[in-house]
Protein backbone atom coordinates (compact mmCIF):
# COMPACT_ATOMS: atom_id res chain seq x y z
CA UNK A 1 0.00 0.00 0.00
CA UNK A 2 1.33 3.60 -0.58
CA UNK A 3 0.13 6.89 0.89
CA UNK A 4 -0.27 9.98 -0.66
CA UNK A 5 0.25 13.29 1.11
CA UNK A 6 -1.16 16.37 -1.19
CA UNK A 7 0.09 19.37 -0.13
CA UNK A 8 -1.13 22.61 -1.80
CA UNK A 9 0.95 25.62 -1.04
CA UNK A 10 0.87 29.86 -1.91
CA UNK A 11 3.16 31.76 -0.53
CA UNK A 12 4.59 29.43 2.17
CA UNK A 13 8.48 30.62 1.66
CA UNK A 14 9.01 30.80 4.98
CA UNK A 15 7.77 26.87 6.35
CA UNK A 16 7.74 24.83 3.15
CA UNK A 17 11.37 23.47 3.95
CA UNK A 18 10.44 22.65 7.22
CA UNK A 19 7.21 21.18 6.90
CA UNK A 20 8.24 18.81 3.88
CA UNK A 21 11.35 17.59 6.35
CA UNK A 22 8.72 16.54 8.88
CA UNK A 23 6.55 14.86 5.97
CA UNK A 24 10.01 13.07 5.06
CA UNK A 25 10.95 12.05 8.69
CA UNK A 26 7.14 10.67 9.37
CA UNK A 27 7.63 6.98 9.96
CA UNK A 28 4.79 5.22 8.10
CA UNK A 29 3.94 1.47 8.01
CA UNK A 30 3.27 1.69 4.33
CA UNK A 31 4.71 3.50 1.04
CA UNK A 32 4.50 7.46 0.84
CA UNK A 33 4.79 10.26 -2.20
CA UNK A 34 4.66 13.75 -1.29
CA UNK A 35 2.67 15.74 -3.87
CA UNK A 36 3.46 19.55 -3.67
CA UNK A 37 0.87 21.93 -5.65
CA UNK A 38 2.43 25.32 -5.87
CA UNK A 39 -0.74 27.32 -6.89
CA UNK A 40 0.99 30.14 -8.13
CA UNK A 41 3.57 31.24 -5.84
CA UNK A 42 5.09 34.74 -6.29
CA UNK A 43 7.28 34.64 -2.62
CA UNK A 44 9.81 32.29 -3.79
CA UNK A 45 8.15 28.93 -2.57
CA UNK A 46 8.67 27.45 -6.09
CA UNK A 47 12.12 28.02 -6.51
CA UNK A 48 12.82 26.48 -2.73
CA UNK A 49 11.01 23.40 -4.30
CA UNK A 50 13.30 22.73 -7.01
CA UNK A 51 16.25 21.90 -4.76
CA UNK A 52 13.83 19.99 -2.86
CA UNK A 53 14.38 15.86 -3.79
CA UNK A 54 11.77 12.79 -3.55
CA UNK A 55 8.80 15.00 -4.08
CA UNK A 56 6.23 15.43 -6.92
CA UNK A 57 5.70 19.58 -8.20
CA UNK A 58 3.62 20.29 -9.82
CA UNK A 59 2.96 24.20 -10.92
CA UNK A 60 -0.03 26.07 -11.41
CA UNK A 61 1.26 29.35 -13.45
CA UNK A 62 -1.83 31.80 -11.79
CA UNK A 63 -3.18 31.59 -8.48
CA UNK A 64 -6.09 28.91 -8.82
CA UNK A 65 -7.24 28.59 -5.12
CA UNK A 66 -6.60 25.81 -2.41
CA UNK A 67 -9.27 24.19 -3.54
CA UNK A 68 -8.57 23.63 -7.01
CA UNK A 69 -5.00 22.91 -6.09
CA UNK A 70 -5.79 19.49 -4.52
CA UNK A 71 -8.02 19.09 -7.10
CA UNK A 72 -4.71 19.05 -9.06
CA UNK A 73 -2.46 17.07 -6.41
CA UNK A 74 -5.85 14.43 -6.63
CA UNK A 75 -5.27 13.37 -10.21
CA UNK A 76 -1.82 12.81 -9.64
CA UNK A 77 -2.16 10.88 -6.73
CA UNK A 78 -1.05 7.46 -7.16
CA UNK A 79 -1.24 5.87 -3.93
CA UNK A 80 -3.77 3.67 -1.89
CA UNK A 81 -4.79 6.16 0.55
CA UNK A 82 -5.06 10.41 0.11
CA UNK A 83 -4.03 12.38 2.99
CA UNK A 84 -4.38 16.36 2.89
CA UNK A 85 -1.60 18.13 4.32
CA UNK A 86 -1.55 22.17 4.54
CA UNK A 87 1.96 23.47 3.89
CA UNK A 88 1.88 25.61 6.85
CA UNK A 89 3.08 23.81 10.37
CA UNK A 90 -0.31 23.47 12.11
CA UNK A 91 -0.55 19.85 11.80
CA UNK A 92 2.08 17.69 12.96
CA UNK A 93 3.02 15.14 9.93
CA UNK A 94 3.98 12.19 12.95
CA UNK A 95 0.05 11.87 13.14
CA UNK A 96 0.00 10.64 9.61
CA UNK A 97 -0.33 6.98 11.09
CA UNK A 98 -2.94 7.35 13.44
CA UNK A 99 -5.27 8.88 11.02
CA UNK A 100 -4.56 6.19 8.13
CA UNK A 101 -4.77 3.22 10.69
CA UNK A 102 -8.34 2.54 10.43
CA UNK A 103 -8.33 2.39 6.38
CA UNK A 104 -5.25 0.05 6.57
CA UNK A 105 -7.27 -2.24 8.86
CA UNK A 106 -10.40 -1.96 6.74
CA UNK A 107 -12.10 -0.40 8.80
CA UNK A 108 -13.09 2.30 7.94
CA UNK A 109 -12.90 4.36 4.34
CA UNK A 110 -12.59 7.99 5.23
CA UNK A 111 -11.01 8.99 8.35
CA UNK A 112 -10.77 12.77 9.88
CA UNK A 113 -8.25 14.10 12.65
CA UNK A 114 -9.92 15.96 15.13
CA UNK A 115 -8.32 18.52 17.01
CA UNK A 116 -10.98 18.39 19.86
CA UNK A 117 -10.44 15.02 20.75
CA UNK A 118 -7.01 15.78 21.94
CA UNK A 119 -6.70 19.23 22.60
CA UNK A 120 -8.23 22.64 21.84
CA UNK A 121 -5.68 24.99 21.15
CA UNK A 122 -7.23 27.91 18.57
CA UNK A 123 -4.98 31.01 17.71
CA UNK A 124 -8.42 33.19 18.19
CA UNK A 125 -11.78 33.15 19.29
CA UNK A 126 -12.82 33.84 15.37
CA UNK A 127 -11.69 30.71 14.28
CA UNK A 128 -13.06 29.04 17.73
CA UNK A 129 -16.58 29.80 16.72
CA UNK A 130 -16.14 29.57 13.01
CA UNK A 131 -14.72 26.34 13.45
CA UNK A 132 -17.90 25.30 16.15
CA UNK A 133 -20.19 26.42 13.61
CA UNK A 134 -19.15 25.01 10.67
CA UNK A 135 -19.14 21.59 13.28
CA UNK A 136 -22.85 22.21 14.19
CA UNK A 137 -23.89 22.76 10.57
CA UNK A 138 -22.01 20.01 9.51
CA UNK A 139 -23.67 17.42 12.08
CA UNK A 140 -26.93 18.84 11.17
CA UNK A 141 -27.21 18.54 7.14
CA UNK A 142 -24.39 15.31 7.00
CA UNK A 143 -26.10 13.10 9.82
CA UNK A 144 -23.41 9.47 8.79
CA UNK A 145 -20.24 12.13 9.19
CA UNK A 146 -20.18 12.08 13.09
CA UNK A 147 -17.70 14.49 12.96
CA UNK A 148 -15.88 16.75 15.72
CA UNK A 149 -13.99 18.72 13.97
CA UNK A 150 -15.03 19.09 10.31
CA UNK A 151 -12.44 21.96 9.02
CA UNK A 152 -9.63 19.93 10.16
CA UNK A 153 -7.44 19.90 7.53
CA UNK A 154 -6.22 16.03 8.23
CA UNK A 155 -8.93 14.51 5.91
CA UNK A 156 -7.84 10.66 4.61
CA UNK A 157 -10.03 8.51 1.94
CA UNK A 158 -9.33 5.83 0.64
CA UNK A 159 -7.71 6.80 -3.27
CA UNK A 160 -10.56 5.14 -5.47
CA UNK A 161 -13.10 6.88 -3.28
CA UNK A 162 -11.56 10.83 -3.33
CA UNK A 163 -11.21 10.12 -6.98
CA UNK A 164 -14.76 8.76 -8.28
CA UNK A 165 -15.97 12.32 -6.32
CA UNK A 166 -16.86 15.20 -8.40
CA UNK A 167 -15.36 18.39 -7.05
CA UNK A 168 -16.47 21.74 -7.78
CA UNK A 169 -14.06 23.80 -5.05
CA UNK A 170 -11.50 26.14 -6.25
CA UNK A 171 -11.29 27.55 -2.70
CA UNK A 172 -11.32 27.10 1.01
CA UNK A 173 -14.52 25.39 0.29
CA UNK A 174 -12.79 21.81 -0.23
CA UNK A 175 -13.47 20.63 3.18
CA UNK A 176 -17.51 21.02 3.28
CA UNK A 177 -18.30 20.08 0.13
CA UNK A 178 -16.23 16.74 0.22
CA UNK A 179 -17.57 16.13 4.04
CA UNK A 180 -21.16 16.97 2.23
CA UNK A 181 -20.68 14.35 -0.69
CA UNK A 182 -18.76 11.73 1.39
CA UNK A 183 -22.24 12.01 3.58
CA UNK A 184 -24.38 10.65 0.67
CA UNK A 185 -22.17 7.87 -0.05
CA UNK A 186 -22.85 6.90 3.48
CA UNK A 187 -19.25 5.73 3.92
CA UNK A 188 -17.48 4.37 7.07
CA UNK A 189 -16.24 6.75 8.78
CA UNK A 190 -13.76 7.58 11.71
CA UNK A 191 -12.01 10.24 13.70
CA UNK A 192 -9.24 10.27 15.27
CA UNK A 193 -7.01 12.56 17.82
CA UNK A 194 -4.08 14.58 16.52
CA UNK A 195 -2.25 17.65 17.32
CA UNK A 196 -2.69 20.93 16.72
CA UNK A 197 -0.40 23.84 16.54
CA UNK A 198 -2.32 27.16 15.44
CA UNK A 199 -1.17 29.96 13.18
CA UNK A 200 -2.66 34.07 13.65
CA UNK A 201 -3.29 36.06 10.59
CA UNK A 202 0.61 37.92 11.43
CA UNK A 203 1.41 34.40 10.73
CA UNK A 204 0.08 33.91 7.17
CA UNK A 205 -3.26 32.71 8.12
CA UNK A 206 -5.36 33.03 4.74
CA UNK A 207 -8.75 31.65 5.81
CA UNK A 208 -11.29 35.05 6.81
CA UNK A 209 -14.76 35.48 7.72
CA UNK A 210 -16.28 34.97 4.40
CA UNK A 211 -14.88 31.50 3.57
CA UNK A 212 -16.58 30.95 6.84
CA UNK A 213 -20.22 31.93 5.01
CA UNK A 214 -19.04 29.88 1.63
CA UNK A 215 -18.22 26.91 3.55
CA UNK A 216 -21.36 26.84 5.50
CA UNK A 217 -23.35 27.76 2.13
CA UNK A 218 -21.47 24.55 0.46
CA UNK A 219 -21.91 22.47 3.35
CA UNK A 220 -25.91 23.05 2.95
CA UNK A 221 -25.82 23.15 -1.15
CA UNK A 222 -24.24 19.42 -1.59
CA UNK A 223 -26.50 17.82 1.86
CA UNK A 224 -28.63 14.95 1.40
CA UNK A 225 -31.17 16.89 2.98
CA UNK A 226 -31.14 20.33 0.83
CA UNK A 227 -31.44 18.02 -2.33
CA UNK A 228 -34.35 16.16 -1.03
CA UNK A 229 -35.91 18.96 0.71
CA UNK A 230 -35.96 20.78 -3.05
CA UNK A 231 -36.86 17.73 -4.47
CA UNK A 232 -39.72 17.59 -2.41
CA UNK A 233 -41.03 21.21 -2.42
CA UNK A 234 -40.87 20.23 -6.46
CA UNK A 235 -43.04 17.36 -6.20
CA UNK A 236 -45.45 19.37 -4.19
CA UNK A 237 -45.88 22.27 -6.74
CA UNK A 238 -46.54 19.89 -9.57
CA UNK A 239 -49.02 17.94 -7.18
CA UNK A 240 -50.70 21.24 -6.68
CA UNK A 241 -50.61 21.99 -10.61
CA UNK A 242 -51.28 18.53 -11.63
CA UNK A 243 -54.49 18.73 -8.39
CA UNK A 244 -55.91 22.03 -10.56
CA UNK A 245 -55.45 20.74 -14.10
CA UNK A 246 -57.54 17.33 -13.17
CA UNK A 247 -60.08 19.47 -11.28
CA UNK A 248 -60.60 21.46 -14.33
CA UNK A 249 -60.72 18.15 -16.66
CA UNK A 250 -63.16 16.56 -14.72
CA UNK A 251 -65.45 19.52 -13.98
CA UNK A 252 -65.56 21.32 -17.29
CA UNK A 253 -64.26 18.45 -19.88
CA UNK A 254 -66.34 15.99 -18.55
CA UNK A 255 -68.78 17.38 -16.66
CA UNK A 256 -68.43 15.46 -12.98
CA UNK A 257 -69.75 17.46 -9.93
CA UNK A 258 -67.34 19.71 -8.57
CA UNK A 259 -67.23 17.73 -5.33
CA UNK A 260 -66.68 14.71 -7.10
CA UNK A 261 -64.10 16.34 -9.38
CA UNK A 262 -62.31 18.07 -6.17
CA UNK A 263 -62.10 14.50 -4.60
CA UNK A 264 -60.92 12.73 -7.69
CA UNK A 265 -58.25 15.49 -8.78
CA UNK A 266 -57.06 15.72 -4.76
CA UNK A 267 -57.07 11.65 -4.96
CA UNK A 268 -54.70 11.47 -7.62
CA UNK A 269 -52.62 14.56 -6.94
CA UNK A 270 -51.76 13.27 -3.72
CA UNK A 271 -51.03 9.42 -4.98
CA UNK A 272 -48.76 11.31 -7.52
CA UNK A 273 -46.96 13.17 -5.36
CA UNK A 274 -46.23 10.03 -2.91
CA UNK A 275 -45.10 7.05 -5.30
CA UNK A 276 -42.68 10.54 -6.80
CA UNK A 277 -41.35 11.49 -3.52
CA UNK A 278 -40.95 7.67 -2.26
CA UNK A 279 -39.24 6.72 -5.68
CA UNK A 280 -37.26 9.86 -6.46
CA UNK A 281 -36.82 12.07 -3.13
CA UNK A 282 -36.40 9.58 -0.64
CA UNK A 283 -35.52 6.55 -2.89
Amino acid sequence: MKLSIIIPAYNEKDTIRSLLKKVKDAKLSIKKEIIVVDDGSKDGTTSLLDFIKDIKVIEHRKNKGKGAAIRTGIKYATGNIIIIQDADLEYDPKDYQKVINPIIKDEADVVYGSRWLKQKKWAHFTAFVGGRLLTWTSRFFCPSIKTTDEATCYKAFKANILKGIKLNCTGFEFCPEVTAKIDRLKLRFKEVPINYYPRSKSQGKKINYKDFFIGIWTLIKYSSIWSQGLKYYFVGGCGMLLNLIMLWFFTEVIGLYYMVSAAVAILISATSAFLINRIWTFG
